[in-house]
């Protein structure tokens, strides 16, 4: 009887737990969109990438992320906010999302460092998950500080499976967020928000983003509607945007 009682409660507590974070990360969302960081749409997207982060649910978090993969800079807003939430959750802002590669970094140290007399080694591992807009499997690495400085030889030796990076990525900040709202902060979104300047260099990253598929769009009709000499001509009216878009 004490055994299943213990159970019972364990399988309680874990619901209770699984609802707690659940009701923060839609708060959260709802403080998001309330200041129009991101819109209807992508706070029911928030909700779901925070859920298969939680539930370690790899697939999902492919489709979510593949969703961009014809406008990666359409996810600018959205991953900005992400990645705001989980740097705040982790006290680890090296999350980052380029749209300019499509691609997504996660990543977080899965154990604590250890000072050690006579060594620069800590003995801390980092567990670090790429998610790409285009369709590629997710890769993760292991003990990587920063996959983006690896050469591609290095990077393989150190890749592991992204199940299991996902899984000690999803351990860490479970914890984390349950720290957080064991400690009466899950109330104080004021650590979450964007602050104003890089807000204000978020928007115009995705505006830059979204005039330079418009003007790609263009160039490529005139250069096909036009002769040789003719789209010299347009080229040289139009050398100011050709310059700031790099086409």
């Amino acid at each position: 009887m004490q055994q299943i009682t213990e159970e019972y409660l364990t399988m309680k507590n874990d619901t209770i737990t699984h609802s707690a974070i659940n009701a923060f990360m839609a708060d959260l969302a709802d403080q998001y969109r309330h200041r129009n960081v991101i819109n209807d749409a992508e706070r029911k997207i928030f909700i779901d990438f925070f859920d298969a982060l939680f539930t370690s649910e790899i697939e999902t978090l492919k489709r979510l992320v593949e969703g961009y993969g014809s406008a990666p800079e359409d996810g600018i807003m959205i991953f900005a906010a992400l990645c705001r939430a989980i740097g705040v959750i982790l006290n680890d802002y090296s999350n980052s999302y380029s749209w300019t590669e499509g691609k997504l970094y996660l990543g977080t140290v899965t154990r604590a460092a250890q000072s050690r007399p006579y060594s620069k080694f800590t003995g801390e591992e980092r567990h670090s998950l790429v998610l790409f807009v285009d369709g590629r499997a997710p890769t993760a690495f292991k003990n990587c500080r920063d996959d983006r400085l690896r050469g591609a030889a290095d990077a393989q030796s150190h890749v592991v499976c992204a199940s299991e990076a996902l899984e000690q990525f999803a351990r860490v900040l479970a914890e984390s967020a349950l720290s957080l709202i064991a400690a009466g902060r899950s109330d104080d979104f004021t650590p979450f928000e964007i602050p104003p300047h890089m807000l204000k260099h978020i928007i115009g990253q995705r505006q830059y983003a979204i005039s330079k598929r418009t003007f790609a769009a263009e160039f490529a009709r005139e250069q096909a509607a036009r002769g040789k000499i003719s789209f010299f001509w347009w080229c040289l009216q139009n050398k100011g945007k050709i310059e700031q878009f790099g086409l």
